[in-house]
């Protein structure tokens, strides 16, 4: 069976504000535990930490006055986590960690509407998400870059439909042919992947809980 890596990495880009599950995190929920934050990763989740206030903030407190939400976050994933939480270790991720940039851009407005109403539909502009994907040996890496507009169908404020509508893919060519060759990349256009929805949907209860004491008031 061809497990679509294209679609997986992706998943990973979209969630970049989460700060993942715990940092360890047992057998019983199906991944092993794993060491320590590294001081890099504890940098990366600390800088992250603004802007998921300012997107839990629409959907928590249903202020309709806020500033739309603008902000650049770095996420690192390890190959283990790769491999166990979004492979599911059902094929080998073939690079050692990643690494991805994404420019976030949201109208607050938006988000409240998304939250509060019984039925509604969000359309975000273009964000631009940047990767590297390194070598197992961590001697080099290989660039990527794509944007996606995502449009997200929500019934009682959560997320019911997923589609993310993915252009401007950039990359060396084996870093390219390794995620998009395996399966057709134009198949993935208005794709609803049900991983996705179900991880907005974790985002938004098990996160903004996280800095559900920081928001204002």
């Amino acid at each position: 069976m061809k497990i679509d890596l294209s679609k997986t990495f992706v998943f990973c880009a979209v969630c970049f504000v989460s700060g993942g599950l715990a940092n360890t995190v047992t057998a019983s929920q199906g991944i092993a535990a794993e060491p320590p934050m590294t001081a890099e990763e504890k940098a990366e989740k600390a800088h992250r930490r603004g802007c998921k206030i300012k997107i839990c903030n629409a959907f928590i407190n249903k202020k309709m006055s806020g500033s739309d939400i603008s902000c650049d976050v770095t996420k690192t994933w390890r190959k283990s986590r790769i491999e166990a939480k979004y492979l599911k270790n059902k094929v080998s991720w073939p690079w050692g960690k990643a690494r991805c940039d994404v420019s976030i851009n949201m109208k607050h407005d938006e988000l409240v509407k998304a939250a509060a109403e019984a039925a509604y539909e969000t359309a975000l502009p273009k964000q631009a998400v940047s990767c590297d994907l390194f070598q197992q040996s961590g001697d080099g890496k290989y660039k990527m870059s794509f944007s996606v507009m995502p449009k997200v169908k929500w019934k009682d404020g959560k997320a019911v439909e997923v589609a993310l509508n993915m252009s401007d893919i950039e990359g060396s060519a084996l870093a390219k042919g390794g995620l998009w060759t395996i399966s057709k990349f134009n198949s993935l256009f208005g794709t609803t992947d049900s991983s996705i929805m179900e991880k907005i949907n974790e985002w938004i209860v098990n996160d903004c809980n996280e800095v559900k004491s920081e928001l204002p008031k």
